[in-house]
């Protein structure tokens, strides 16, 4: 994954006569780029004409990223229903068309995974009358944008629209005191712990102050920094407690522990740095996940989890124990290192398989000392690192590459997915995501939309994810 240059700059500044006098003296000739993508690329309906910036308050578009910096910075997509209360609130904190003013705002989307902040944009629709909308915007991209980079380029740009207040003898605005605020909860480890777990739950600052203080005072001596930011990624703030109430109850009844200190010689061989760099962690997932199968001399075979129990030395009873209570599968620390208990929380072998697979994975990436690994279904990039090592360790897709003709004929997609599925005793999904991911099957086969192309078992479980 290449990262990704964000820029949000000023080409001129322009005279206004209506709204706040700060708004006035900030109305700009606007660009954003990302990459080599435009996000303000625009047709100007009424000029007929193509430009790269859009005329809109820089100081409304400042305030907005700054009232939000936390949830932008930290707040993963959410697998929400659209038209309920929770989508729209996501929707006002990462969507720029939320801004308003009456300014028509570039359709960017800005999501985060703790290390890389992902930025979508999709074309303005053509059917939109010119009298509603008078400039469509034309580009449709997604790209990462690396953390500190997005921090860098917000910066620069606050600096500007500030010294633009200043330069106009506005000196004490709503945006210079937002700007002081950020700045000290970003020194402020403490504070700025808290402001990230805040928008991990999707909270802003100060909204839930007395679950924060519970979470940072309670839970995390209990259980882990980390482990408490990955649940509460993965968690609304009304669940919240009853999830760790329930994960507690399930890992303190643990008393057998795995013996994973074969696992010591992988991580040691590995590029620790690019497990959560700027490369997409399905790489560096694929690179742990084949030495591991080396290192346990499974070729391109099928690992059961009678296989994965002996590697352990653990009863293999232990690993198909389901606690239906639980919300998603959690690794307990032993007494020492490279002791694991695996808590499992889905009835199909299948899913238990991959669930410990990711939970092998996150022992290899992450050397957090938490007493909980949790294994959830957010979107943070220690999520996305357990399900894309879980899926190469359990079936490789380099011998997917290696066996099957590149592009596949659409007809026989279905057939070689559910062959592929059952010697390997995984999903079909995750063998379909193989075949887009490596270039051997259209993008548009894993589009839930399009699912009723495919026949028989396929089409029945495309949409069961492991």
């Amino acid at each position: 994954m290449t990262e990704s240059v964000l820029e949000i700059s000023v080409e001129t500044w322009l005279a206004e006569d209506f709204g706040p006098v700060e708004e006035q003296v900030t109305v700009a000739e606007l660009g954003i780029t990302v990459g080599s993508y435009c996000a303000t690329k625009v047709e100007d309906l009424r000029a007929h004409s193509v430009r790269n910036t859009v005329r809109v308050s820089a100081m409304l578009l400042a305030t907005w990223l700054l009232d939000n910096y936390w949830r932008l910075r930290w707040e993963p997509v959410r697998d929400l229903k659209a038209k309920t209360g929770t989508w729209f609130d996501w929707q006002l904190s990462h969507s720029l068309p939320s801004i308003g003013g009456g300014y028509v705002w570039p359709p960017l989307t800005i999501s985060s995974d703790g290390e890389n902040l992902w930025l979508a944009s999709t074309p303005s629709s053509e059917e939109e009358p010119s009298n509603i909308a008078p400039v469509r915007y034309l580009n449709s991209f997604s790209m990462f944008v690396a953390a500190a980079e997005f921090e860098n380029a917000i910066a620069k740009f606050i600096d500007t629209v500030i010294a633009r207040l200043d330069s106009r003898g506005h000196t004490d605005t709503v945006l210079h005191k937002l700007w002081k605020d950020t700045l000290h909860e970003r020194k402020q480890t403490k504070l700025g712990l808290a402001r990230r777990l805040e928008a991990l739950l999707g909270l802003d600052p100060d909204e839930e102050s007395s679950l924060i203080s519970e979470l940072t005072k309670h839970w995390e001596p209990r259980v882990g920094r980390e482990a408490l930011s990955e649940i509460a990624a993965a968690s609304a703030p009304t669940k919240i407690r009853q999830v760790l109430d329930a994960t507690e109850k399930a890992a303190t009844s643990q008393k057998t522990f795995a013996d994973l200190s074969s696992l010591a010689s992988v991580r040691a061989s590995l590029q620790q740095s690019w497990f959560f760099g700027p490369q997409a962690p399905w790489l560096s997932a694929r690179e742990a996940a084949y030495k591991l199968r080396e290192l346990w001399g499974l070729g391109s075979g099928v690992l059961t989890t009678a296989d994965i129990a002996a590697h352990l030395s653990i009863p293999v009873h232990l690993l198909n124990e389901v606690n239906q209570d639980l919300p998603f599968a959690v690794g307990v620390q032993g007494p020492q290192e490279y002791k694991l208990s695996f808590v499992l929380n889905r009835h199909r072998e299948q899913s238990r398989r991959f669930d410990i697979a990711r939970l092998l994975g996150d022992q290899l990436a992450v050397e957090a000392k938490d007493v909980w690994r949790p294994a959830t279904k957010s979107f943070t990039v220690r999520q996305k690192f357990q399900r894309a090592f879980a899926a190469e360790l359990l079936c490789p897709s380099e011998e997917l590459v290696k066996n099957l003709p590149s592009p596949l004929d659409l007809e026989t997609v279905d057939d070689i997915v559910e062959g592929v599925a059952d010697k390997y005793q995984v999903s079909e999904r995750l063998v379909l995501s193989h075949l887009v991911n490596r270039g051997l099957a259209p993008e548009f086969l894993l589009d839930e939309a399009n699912s009723s192309l495919l026949n028989g078992v396929l089409q029945r479980r495309l949409l069961q994810s492991d």
